[in-house]
């Protein structure tokens, strides 16, 4: 028998290797092998709920909770024998464009049953672009979903709670030194808050803080949990707290940031002013104040505290955005391309640099480096209107949830006409409708515009008060309760 030389040898291992990987590819999709590692740990028995769109839907971390946040709370308050997780990915300031090009990551990183929608408001007739799926977003979407990775990343989180389950028994007997005790309760605090299990990561925060009451880490988490839960009292508490003990830079930038979302700006500018006071070279504080400026509509000190934060912040692609977006409302759309292209380098997901770039094409056309990182994001200039523009990403949305076995319930704006959206779709056979027209024209009747929204950035609907927040979730829930009675 002739023997085979090492480089045949060499491609029939190869070979074998790639063979046995489709292998335990097509055994694990035709075991129906899903996992979700961005879920909290208590999930796995819950129906998951996505919901897309854009500051109507988005938690806003504002003190308020979002009606999607109050949605959950409803489901789950009035359902018989099912759990209810209601996972909101709306962003402030997108469009039905960059909601489909986020669309596939994030059915592939949460597995909803149910998506709701409710978007195009944002859709624009300056900005009009659409979402095409290239050759290579489709290659990095299919890698994405290969149940393979998708194993490897469960094997590795089982071994990763493993660890975690060693370190809260060591933990528990007391087998470190205080060093080591707050390092390692801040590790796990951290393992629960990225599974976004909120409850165990704030008992694990305070735990850590107990051990070390002066490192800025553990109150910094805990504060972005006490915003997510809107439990402002427990925010200020905790850092006054801190405050009491030591009077460190963070502890008044923590301080100022939350004065800034209760809308407290003479207290907020105080904060923000003893935190630069004490370190000069905090860039966060100056950025703080920024915002701050720019609430006041006071550009020119705006931009004077943000080119201080850059000075030492120039890791944040929402510093180089802010400041983009200065130079864009002072028309110097040159110096305003610069920074959304910085920002665009250090986040490649910020949507909000591209709509400004869009803009800019509009007006001046763009640079070969701007038009690289469109190109690459897999937008085009849309030659449609925009209600078909709204109405194409409508129907490749649809297209991909049914082709998924997703249902979506699609809302329509208040006081818009539930027929108007229904039109949009070919296929409606995997929709569910929403309407909030009737009970929303059943308030303005009495004259309650002011208690249903805070503006009329829509025409004639804006974004949404704590009421107007409560109509709606109310009535998708008892849509979604209704739906689940029937089966």
């Amino acid at each position: 028998m002739k023997k085979l030389s090492l480089s045949k040898k060499a491609v029939l291992m190869i070979f074998g290797f790639f063979m046995a990987l489709i292998i335990i590819e097509i055994t694990l999709r035709f075991a129906g092998f899903v996992y979700t590692p961005e879920l909290p740990i208590n999930s796995k028995n819950k129906y998951v709920i996505l919901v897309l769109g854009e500051s109507m839907s988005a938690n806003m971390l504002d003190g308020e909770l979002s009606w999607p946040q109050k949605l959950e709370l409803i489901l789950n308050n009035n359902s018989k024998g099912k759990e209810f997780l209601v996972v909101n990915k709306a962003i402030p300031g997108t469009n039905t464009a960059f909601i489909l090009k986020n669309l596939r990551f994030n059915l592939e990183k949460y597995n909803p049953s149910m998506v709701i929608t409710l978007m195009g408001a944002n859709d624009d007739i300056d900005m009009l672009i659409r979402y095409e799926e290239t050759i290579f977003k489709k290659i990095s979407l299919s890698f994405q979903n290969l149940r393979i990775r998708k194993l490897i990343q469960f094997i590795n989180e089982v071994i990763n709670f493993k660890i975690y389950e060693q370190k809260n028994k060591k933990i528990a007997n007391g087998d470190f030194d205080k060093k080591v005790m707050y390092e390692t309760t801040l590790e796990l605090a951290n393992y629960h808050f990225k599974k976004n299990n909120y409850n165990e990561a704030e008992k694990k925060y305070l735990q850590a803080i107990s051990i070390n009451n002066e490192d800025f880490r553990a109150y910094e988490q805990l504060g972005m949990i006490y915003l997510n839960k809107v439990e402002l009292e427990n925010y200020e508490e905790i850092y006054l707290s801190a405050l009491e003990i030591n009077k460190q830079d963070w502890i008044y930038l923590g301080l100022g940031k939350l004065y800034l979302v209760k809308n407290e700006l003479s207290k907020a500018r105080e904060f923000f002013s003893e935190s630069i006071l004490i370190n000069p070279q905090l860039g966060p504080g100056y950025q703080g104040l920024g915002k701050l400026y720019s609430i006041q509509n006071n550009t020119n000190k705006s931009l004077e505290m943000y080119s201080k934060a850059l000075e030492y912040s120039r890791g944040d692609s929402g510093l180089y955005l802010e400041i983009g977006k200065i130079h864009y409302n002072n028309k110097d759309y040159k110096k305003s391309e610069e920074f959304f292209i910085k920002s665009l380098e250090l986040d490649t997901e910020n949507h909000l640099a591209y709509n400004r770039l869009f803009s800019i094409e509009s007006e001046i056309g763009l640079t070969n480096k701007s038009k690289k990182f469109i190109h690459n994001s897999g937008f085009i200039k849309s030659n449609n209107t925009v209600l078909q523009t709204t109405k194409y990403h409508y129907n490749l949305l649809n297209s991909i949830l049914k082709k998924n076995n997703i249902k979506h319930i699609a809302i329509q704006y208040p006081t818009l006409n539930i027929e108007d959206l229904e039109i949009f779709f070919l296929d409606k056979s995997n929709i569910i409708f929403v309407s909030n027209q009737d009970e929303f024209e059943q308030e303005l009747s009495k004259g309650n515009y002011d208690q249903l929204f805070l503006d009329s950035v829509g025409g004639t609907f804006g974004h949404f008060t704590e009421k107007s927040k409560d109509l709606i979730a109310n009535n998708v829930a008892t849509t979604i309760l209704k739906n689940f009675e029937k089966k």
